[in-house]
């Protein structure tokens, strides 16, 4: 039953061998999310502890999102390189551990942007918005990262000035609401910028509006609440000026005034810097209208010293439209004072501005156009690639699986073969060890039957009448032996009938002795079975060679079976002249060579048994009185089954 019950488990490991080990299932759905160090810790060890784990890319992930999040940016960054280089030298092969990429490339995009390396921010947010998309695809479900990933890739093309890529990205998260609800204000006011831009007014009215609307009714909470509403007012009243609408530009441009301090970013300073010179410009253009010339000049002239201190990047969109409002101030302010030659000068500053700032848009919308051209000519090309990926890995599957059933099924057949060879192999040894036991039986009854008719020979020449009734007892006991013979187990009560029937007739017509047998109680007899002939022969040598012919002694052989556990004690104890006294009496040797086969062919039945019912018996002879040395005990153990 046990090899049964192993091979099961073998084939159970063999079946799961292609299964996800439990420690890796832990590692693929473990959630770091709030991202504590504790959790980063307990990770990193449960990786440590198994070299055959993949998950170090998962951990690197979440440790550079983890600085990111405390701005630390050179930890955030290096986690960040060893994430990408860990996962393409050890874990591109799974690609849902590709998932955990999206925040790496996030961060990097982030920081790039924050450097105003904006081509490079532009690779890494593309990375990252194939990855998220990727991830959408696997999992079926919307990804967290991708619109904050397709916000910033459009506020890239927005710097470098590639202004249908930046309204493309930005016009696709009109249609998240999740997003919307979080940061629709920032949408609308990309958006509203790119039509203005663009000199499509209406379009940017619209948006302009909508993102104001959005940040009095979601946004009054926010903490640059008042910079973004002084943004939108500035937004409006450059709008309405591009209109012409003088006293509707006014009327935003005061509103200004009204909004509250900015609150400081430290992640973005150049935003607030920038947000402040806006401030200035819009008060300057209020002062000039109102007369105030003089103080509204040196404003603007503060404004173009501060965008060269700041070292603001000139290609950078923003900045643009800063020096470009700054000279339309001056230009307005030294026209309202009559200074048309300061005028003048401003006027052809701001056309070399608006030509250089013409000639990058040009460039830049060339390489806008080069730079799609080639990302469609690559997705072209990935796609042809990922085809036959797809289809060379659809048929390296279809052979795996092939494989995998015909070795599932080699494996079933081996196993019935060998449960089948197994149970052949048991059968064979059941049957030689039961034709073993029957021999075993035949070699013991003859020198039974021996002693016994040795016995009827004397007494035919003492006493005919006890040597008939002497025959009687015999055959009757012979019946129950010649029974009990066929059987390979007999109850206790058919085993203590024959002992009881073989002393009776050996005290009554051999040797005067007293004999009892004492049974525990509590042993059920009917439905004890134990192998039968093995307790006879011990009374045997007791009766033959226990007990000398000179002794006046009253001879008794007392015998006590027990339960011990899962065997059966018998304990046969005698007065006699004791066993090993018997062994030094010279008259006793061809005896002893009788008595030495019958102790053998009952060690051999003993340990058949024994393997059979895996359980222990033997026997043991020992002096009953050690200080004479006289009597003999005999501690037989024997195993049985129980039929209850």
């Amino acid at each position: 039953m046990k090899k049964i019950i192993y091979l099961a488990a073998l084939f159970y490991m063999s079946t799961s061998y292609c299964q996800k080990d439990h420690g890796q299932q832990y590692i693929d759905t473990f959630q770091m999310r709030p991202i504590t160090i504790e959790k980063l810790e307990g990770f990193k060890k449960k990786l440590q502890g198994n070299e055959e784990l993949k998950g170090w890319t998962k951990y690197y992930a979440f440790r550079c999102y983890y600085f990111f999040r405390k701005m630390k940016k050179d930890s955030a960054l290096f986690y960040a390189d060893k994430a990408i280089k860990h996962h393409r030298n050890f874990e591109a092969d799974q690609e849902y551990q590709t998932s955990n990429l999206q925040r790496v490339h996030f961060v990097r995009g982030y920081y790039a942007r924050l450097d105003d390396r904006y081509k490079e921010a532009v690779r890494h947010y593309h990375k990252g918005l194939k990855i998220a998309r990727f991830d959408e695809k696997l999992f079926s479900k919307k990804s967290n990262y991708l619109p904050y990933i397709a916000r910033d890739l459009g506020n890239s093309y927005l710097k470098l000035g590639y202004l249908s890529s930046a309204k493309k990205y930005y016009s696709g998260l009109l249609t998240n609401l999740w997003f919307m609800n979080r940061a629709g204000w920032e949408v609308h006011h990309k958006l509203g910028l790119i039509y203005s831009y663009q000199k499509v007014v209406d379009s940017a009215d619209y948006h302009f509006h909508k993102g104001l609307s959005l940040i009095d009714t979601k946004f009054k909470e926010h903490k640059n609440y008042e910079e973004y509403k002084a943004t939108f007012y500035g937004n409006l009243g450059s709008l309405f000026l591009l209109k012409k609408e003088k006293d509707s530009a006014i009327h935003y441009f005061k509103l200004i005034k009204e909004t509250g301090e900015f609150a400081p970013s430290s992640r973005l300073p150049k935003r607030n810097t920038i947000s402040d010179l806006y401030r200035i410009i819009y008060g300057s253009y209020v002062a000039i209208w109102e007369g105030r010339n003089k103080p509204a000049i040196e404003n603007l002239k503060s404004v173009q010293k501060a965008i060269e201190k700041n070292e603001l990047d000139q290609k950078d969109r923003a900045v643009q439209d800063l020096r470009t409002k700054t000279l339309d101030g001056l230009i307005m302010a030294y026209t309202a004072m009559a200074d048309f030659r300061a005028a003048f000068e401003t006027s052809l500053k701001k056309n070399a501005l608006d030509q250089t700032v013409n000639d990058r848009i040009l460039r830049e919308n060339l390489e806008e156009l080069e730079a799609i051209f080639e990302v469609r000519e690559k997705e072209r090309k990935i796609g042809a690639l990922e085809n036959i990926s797809h289809t060379q890995e659809s048929s390296i599957k279809q052979q795996k699986t092939i494989i995998y059933f015909l070795l599932f099924l080699l494996l079933i057949i081996c196993l019935i073969g060998y449960l089948l060879w197994e149970q052949k192999n048991l059968k064979n040894k059941l049957d030689k060890e039961y034709l073993k036991q029957k021999l075993l039986q035949t070699q013991l009854d003859p020198h039974f039957v021996f002693n016994t008719l040795n016995c009827i020979y004397h007494l035919t020449h003492k006493n005919a009448m006890a040597a008939a009734s002497y025959i009687l007892k015999f055959s009757k006991l012979l019946r129950l032996v010649l029974q009990n013979s066929r059987e390979e187990f007999v109850s206790l009560k058919d085993e203590i009938s024959t002992i009881q029937n073989y002393m009776e007739l050996q005290s009554q017509f051999v040797k005067k002795f007293d004999f009892s047998i004492n049974c525990d109680n509590q042993l059920s007899q009917d439905d004890i079975f134990l192998p039968p002939m093995f307790v006879q022969p011990f009374i045997e040598n007791t009766i033959d060679h226990g007990f000398r012919s000179d002794n006046g002694n009253l001879l008794t052989i007392d015998i006590n079976i027990d339960k011990i556990k899962n065997i059966l004690e018998f304990t046969i104890v005698d007065n006699g002249i004791g066993y090993y006294n018997t062994l030094k009496d010279k008259t006793t040797k061809v005896t002893e060579r009788h008595r030495s086969l019958s102790g053998k062919i009952l060690e051999e039945r003993l340990l058949l048994y024994a393997n059979s019912l895996r359980t222990d018996a033997t026997y043991e002879i020992q002096y009953a009185d050690e200080k004479h040395q006289l009597g003999t005990r005999v501690q037989l153990q024997i195993p049985f089954i129980n039929e209850t």
